[in-house]
């Protein structure tokens, strides 16, 4: 078992490693990651060995920069990484730039965390609504009585755990740009907070679309039940 083999730890670090290349640009990413190993003693490079043959296969590493300060030489050596036979650059700090773009690097990573903590949340309870707007939206289409719909219809619009307000929206996304303030010379991180603008948007437009048919059938209703009352009232009259 891989869990014995290479131990608890290593899997979960491989996971985190996993998860964060799921939020980089995919174009950026096509020849493979490069990771940057900052401290090189045995049991780290270990270590890191180990967690990338978990993720073999998963994500593409295409190298790893070895920072050591007091190299007088850089450049590609033997892999220090035995296990994955991953390809290893020692960089120093007059190297490292070659490697990784200063402004890119720089950036507290407890700041990152939490912008990405609040973007999962936004992005998993906004596509949930959005899933579910799309749903009843659909069965809606397919109900073949007009005042059938009604109730249901207003169920769901009064719902709290999906009914979604414009004042919602404008929340959700200035909490998110708060995040992400000190962090958007990050280019993934800008990518981010724009497909989340763009989710709720959608998710907005749709819950106003379903209000707006919402009234169109209520008043169709209306008007029908006053027709009816005018027909009703016409044929006594006849008769």
């Amino acid at each position: 078992m891989a869990h014995t083999k290479l131990g608890i730890v290593t899997v979960r670090h491989s996971i985190t490693v996993l998860c964060r290349s799921t939020i980089t640009i995919s174009d950026r990413t096509k020849d493979g990651f490069t990771i940057f190993i900052l401290n090189d003693s045995k049991e780290s490079l270990e270590f890191v060995d180990k967690m990338f043959v978990l993720l073999q296969g998963r994500i593409n590493v295409a190298q790893t920069l070895v920072f050591r300060n007091a190299a007088t030489t850089h450049g590609p050596i033997d892999s220090l990484l035995p296990l994955s036979n991953i390809q290893t650059v020692v960089v120093n700090d007059a190297t490292l730039a070659k490697y990784i773009s200063r402004r890119e690097e720089n950036h507290d990573q407890m700041q990152w965390i939490a912008f990405y903590k609040e973007y999962d949340s936004l992005m998993t309870e906004w596509q949930s609504a959005g899933r579910r707007l799309a749903l009843e939206m659909s069965e809606l289409k397919e109900c073949a009585s007009l005042s059938g719909t009604l109730t249901p219809l207003g169920r769901l619009l009064t719902d709290p755990t999906l009914r979604r307000t414009s004042r919602d929206a404008e929340e959700a996304i200035a909490t998110l740009e708060e995040r992400a303030a000190p962090l958007l010379h990050i280019e993934h991180v800008r990518l981010s907070v724009k497909r989340a603008r763009r989710l709720v948007e959608e998710v907005g437009k749709a819950a106003t679309r379903l209000e707006s048919s919402f009234e169109s059938r209520r008043a169709t209703i209306r008007n029908l039940a006053v027709l009816r009352s005018i027909e009703d009232q016409a044929h006594e009259l006849i008769h």
